[in-house]
């Protein structure tokens, strides 16, 4: 239902550093008792789309450090 725009462009530590902001700013508007219940859903959502994104720049992130330990021991 809700599509977060992609941090496309941006250097690993970056999009990191945003997705986790972003990230935080869910959590606390979730935390409020006074948040409609149709809102709760789509930041529900929201969250769920932020962790997704935070987990594949971190794996990108760990495939790309890994690699270039592997180069620099050949």
């Amino acid at each position: 239902m809700f599509k977060q725009p992609a941090i496309s462009g941006e250097p690993p530590w970056r999009q990191m550093l945003e997705l986790e902001s972003r990230k935080e700013v869910i959590e606390g508007w979730l935390s409020c008792a006074d948040v409609p219940n149709q809102l709760v859903e789509v930041l529900k959502e929201m969250l769920a789309t932020t962790e997704h994104e935070l987990q594949a720049v971190r794996s990108q992130r760990l495939d790309s450090t890994t690699s270039s330990r592997r180069r620099e021991s050949d």
